[in-house]
């Protein structure tokens, strides 16, 4: 082709052959010339090279060259004459005239060239007008290959109806009347075959119809169900052996070593679980057990939830309908469950929701001791809850849910083991000595024929200790103890299930407010467990619906569809092989779904209105929670310190209740309270020790201490490897380099030390630091570290006034440590905004009424042992109670101990055995009034609990006459319980100074034998 040919001259022999202007005297040029293909037209890329060759005149001449056309003027080449040796008007590049004056052979060939290029030009459109004319052929040439195949296939369509059509054969014979019966028979079976053909004809469009309608409601259930279609997916997904591997062998895991470790160590070993099973070559899901425990994965459940709306909140008040704006579809009634947790993983939504409803909060820690707790089909052992708190005493009612739970203390157990085998019930033993429940024989039959309570179905006799008991295999029993698991004897936890219950400070947080909001928001509290059971319900009616539509589905196929094609997609296929369908079924069921899918949605979209609308009283929560995590760390400083957990919520009750209830801040002042109890029992020093414990964990709660400033105070070595260890980690940055200079001579090593690490690591000190050198500062530095006590000295350049109490506390910490004391009382009084006395004094009359019949006052001292029992005479003659009676207790001989108990059981007898007239009445309840242990008197305030337990009242029986009633008398009426208020059984006689029996009468006081 030409664009071959002519590509083949290369640029440097064009140039050779043009520019170099010597006579012609080899004919290959002229020769390859004339090989071109030119009616057809240059190719593109040959046009363009050859032009780019070409120069232009500055005249206005038409051409290539700007010297004429030589299409138009083909002897134009003749005409041309270039002047030698003349300035040419030209611009760089090749013309007639200048090849001319070289060759006129030359010039010829070039004219030959640009006519080339002149006649291309002209036939472009030529050639598109060409190349479109061919493709329109080759269409055309298509269609009548496609007219030819129709007329074809409407021939055959046409033979094949003419073969079929029933003609009467055609035939020159004349018929006779005997010929007719013939006709008449031949015509009845054609009039019989088209009204056949006819009926089937109406009947297949009556089908095609019903077919088409079918495949409509089919499309239309389709598009319906593509909710459900994506749950069903999800779920399949879920449960895939892909998903699954992994999360079982870590709930495997889980079960089978945790169960005895603290709440560090067992976070310690699920996240070590977590990356072990996470380097290895099984499949990887979605979401991994245990993934929360890392800094960046998220929190699922409710309490997770309440923290990322009150962080979206901030200073606003956020409604629902804004949450629901962010993503609506997000919100549905399954927005519980969290598949990072063991409870998660193993417990569908509703079964979760089932667990909140009855009153636990499905925090991490209490979901994971949930789950140790209900291993019961995974373990042949009892259980054993290892709780020094007591926390679990009330919780694991509701976590079994077995409303028939007995709780008996071991010391109290006598024949109520025996009662709960014969009859069946649960049992729940708590207080439990190890090393006495494992030399019981009773216990010990118990722990090693575990399994039988789970294999049999039939009572059996069986031998508990020396006596031939019928046991129902429905008996369980759950025992507690206050020892950890540690100090337990191994023969003890080799046979019993071991559980340490520990809870986290966001556990306590949520129970605390829940109290909260029940005594000062019912009305909340009460719509938010409506809403909970409703949803439930709702949960409950989804599952239903969407087991009634995949049992349609089931009974309409010939298949299984969900088995063959795991979705929707092949409904189509399933309705047309389906004979009868019942799509009435199915668009019912589908406006029943969609209904209470949209029932389900506003109620959740109400409770996390509710979840926002009580975020304001958070803090009151946390403030309980941070108390009862202080008061449980001091069990490390001695064991006696322990508190239990229902002592700690009985304060925390008292202090909301007398409390000014519209300030936030007037509660957390009466808190204080709570902390002075706890605080009662410690020694000075240990005092100390808790108040700075507990005013840390509440500046770190209102966001005042950062990262490794707690390890700082503790020591600045220790802080400076904390923080060192975080950078190297790249979880905290790095600061700015400051220099190592000491700025003064007389400032100590290891106080320049302690500075320059709270310079390098904590930036809101780099500043300050970087400015000690500078002129008027050097005075104000030394007086802070050689004041006899600096704690109250100014700190220098004002910083004092910006600092934090915790930041001010570091730099006295940095520059004299031995003032660290001093300086944490002036922190632990500026955190508790100076409402808080670290000087204690004992009051026997608040320790008086925080005790009851049940609950002993424990006095602790050290050195002059006759001080309590002084004290406690001296207050007993002011308060005009009866004489005391002194035992010692410590240090006594087996036959003084004896002697001792019988003095105490004595003691006790007094009111047990009858007086000498009348009765004793024990335990009676009033309602609507508290009793004052300190006083012995009534006080005109609700009780926390709703009753007060009166003390033993003496009945006698006296004629009026004698003793006539005083003015002003209430006459209490006593009944068997609240619920049965016919008629009362008897009626009290009360009476107090200064206050009306009206008064008595308007609070609704009564009496009851039983605390309902």
């Amino acid at each position: 082709m030409v664009g071959i040919k002519f590509s083949e001259l290369s640029t440097k022999k064009i140039e050779g052959q043009i520019k170099i202007l010597k006579p012609v005297n080899d004919y290959k040029i002229i020769e390859l010339l004339f090989t071109i293909d030119w009616e057809d037209g240059l190719p593109d890329e040959t046009i363009k090279t050859i032009k780019s060759y070409l120069g232009k005149m500055k005249n206005t001449e038409p051409g290539l060259t700007g010297e004429g056309s030589l299409l138009k003027n083909p002897k134009l080449v003749q005409g041309i004459v270039h002047k030698k040796r003349s300035p040419s008007p030209v611009q760089s590049g090749v013309t007639i005239g200048a090849v001319k004056y070289s060759s006129e052979d030359a010039a010829n060939i070039l004219a030959y060239i640009l006519a080339l290029v002149e006649y291309s030009d002209e036939c472009g459109p030529l050639k598109s007008s060409i190349a479109q004319l061919k493709e329109w052929e080759q269409k055309r040439e298509e269609i009548d290959q496609l007219e030819r195949r129709m007329q074809d296939m409407k021939k055959r369509q046409l033979d094949d109806l003419q073969r079929r059509k029933l003609v009467m054969p055609a035939t020159d014979k004349e018929y006779t009347e005997s010929d007719l019966p013939i006709l008449e028979d031949s015509l009845g079976q054609s009039q019989a075959m088209y009204e056949k053909l006819v009926t089937k004809k109406y009947k297949t469009k009556n089908e095609l119809t019903s077919t088409k309608s079918q495949l409509e409601a089919a499309k239309s259930l389709h598009i319906s169900f593509n909710d459900l279609f994506t749950l069903w997916t999800e779920e399949l997904n879920e449960h895939s052996k892909d998903q699954v591997l992994q999360n079982s062998i870590l709930a495997a895991a889980f079960l089978s070593y945790c169960g005895p470790l603290s709440l560090d160590h067992r976070r310690s070993v699920c996240k070590s679980l977590n990356e072990i099973v996470a380097q290895s070559d099984l499949p990887s899901p979605e979401t991994r057990l245990f993934d929360y425990l890392h800094p960046n994965k998220s929190t699922g459940f409710e309490h997770g939830r309440r923290r990322s709306l009150s962080s979206r909140r901030g200073n606003t008040a956020l409604t629902g309908e804004e949450v629901m704006s962010d993503n609506e579809d997000d919100i549905n009634l399954h927005e519980m469950k969290d598949q990072s947790s063991v409870l998660g993983f193993l417990c569908d939504e509703n079964e979760i929701q089932a667990i909140e409803n009855r009153g636990i909060f499905t925090t991490h820690t209490i979901a994971d001791n949930l789950t140790l707790v209900n291993q019961e089909l995974t373990t042949d052992k009892w259980l054993l809850l290892c709780d020094p708190s007591g926390y679990s005493i009330g919780w694991l009612e509701a976590a079994i849910n077995n409303h028939d739970l007995v709780v008996v203390k071991h010391a109290e157990l006598k024949m109520q083991l025996f009662h709960s085998l014969m009859d069946g019930s649960s049992l729940f033993v708590t207080d439990v000595n190890p090393h006495e429940l494992i030399r019981d024989e009773s216990f010990r039959v118990l722990l090693l024929k575990r399994n039988f309570f789970f294999t049999s179905k039939e009572s059996v006799k069986m031998k508990i200790a020396s006596e031939e008991v019928e046991i129902d295999p429905n008996f369980r029993i759950y025992l507690h103890t206050n020892f950890l698991p540690q100090y337990l004897p191994p023969e003890l936890s080799a046979l019993t299930n071991v559980v340490r219950f520990d809870v986290s400070r966001q556990d306590v947080e949520e129970e605390l407010l829940n109290i909260f909001l029940n005594l000062e928001k019912p009305r909340i509290q009460e719509e938010r467990k409506l809403l909970r059971k409703e949803k439930l319900n709702f949960g409950k009616k989804l599952d239903k619906i969407e087991t009634k539509i995949l049992n349609i589905l089931k009974k309409n196929t010939a298949e299984n569809c969900i088995s063959r094609s795991n979705d929707l997609h092949s409904l189509e296929k399933n309705y047309r092989e389906t004979k009868e369908f019942r799509s009435n079924d199915l668009h019912s069921l589908e406006k029943n779904y969609r209904e209470t899918k949209e029932s389900g949605r506003i109620a959740t979209k109400k409770i996390i209105d509710l979840i926002i609308s009580v975020e304001g009283f958070r803090e009151v929560g946390t403030r309980g929670a941070v108390i009862y995590e202080a008061a449980q760390a001091m069990s490390n400083v001695s064991p006696s310190y322990m508190i239990s957990h229902e002592h700690i919520v009985s304060a925390f009750e008292n202090s909301i209740l007398h409390s000014d209830r519209s300030s936030i801040k007037d509660i957390l002042e009466r808190m204080t309270t709570i902390a002075k109890l706890c605080s009662q029992s410690y020694k000075e020093n240990d005092r100390l020790i808790f108040y700075l414990t507990l005013a840390l964990q509440i500046e770190e709660t209102n966001g005042n201490l950062g990262v490794g400033e707690r390890a700082f105070i503790v020591s600045p070595k220790y802080g400076e490897a904390c923080m060192a260890q975080l950078q190297k980690l790249k979880l905290f940055p790095e600061l700015r380099s400051i220099s190592t200079r000491k700025p003064f001579d007389w400032m100590s090593d290891e106080c320049f030390s302690n500075l320059f690490i709270l310079a390098s690591y904590y930036r809101w000190f780099q500043d300050t630091f970087e400015r000690m050198p500078r002129e008027g500062r050097e005075t104000q530095w030394r007086t802070l570290c050689e004041n006899d006590f600096p704690e109250q000295v100014t700190l220098p350049d004002k910083i004092g006034e910006t600092f934090s109490p915790s930041q001010r506390l570091m730099v006295i910490r940095a520059v004299r440590g031995d003032r660290l004391l001093p300086a944490a009382r002036n922190f632990i009084i500026d955190v508790f905004d100076k409402k808080l006395s670290l000087d204690y004094s004992m009051d026997l009359g608040i320790v008086l009424k925080q005790s009851n019949s049940v609950t002993p006052i424990t006095l602790f001292y050290s050195v002059e042992a006759n001080y309590p029992q002084v004290y406690l005479t001296d207050y007993a003659a002011k308060k005009n109670l009866p004489q005391l009676k002194s035992l010692t207790i410590y240090l006594n001989s087996a036959d003084e101990e004896e002697k001792i108990l019988e003095e105490v059981e004595t003691a006790a007898d007094k009111l047990r055995d009858p007086p000498p007239d009348g009765m004793f009445l024990h335990s009676l309840n009033m309602w609507g009034c508290r009793w004052d242990k300190s006083s012995m008197e009534l006080i005109d305030e609700a009780s926390p609990k709703g009753y007060a337990n009166l003390p033993v009242i003496h009945i006698t029986c006296i004629p009026p006459s004698e003793k006539p009633l005083p003015d002003e008398v209430y006459r209490c009426p006593v009944f068997n319980s609240r619920l049965e208020q016919n008629s009362p059984i008897f009626h009290l006689n009360l009476r107090k100074d200064k206050i009306p029996s009206s008064r008595w009468a308007i609070r609704g006081l009564i009496c009851t034998a039983k605390r309902y």
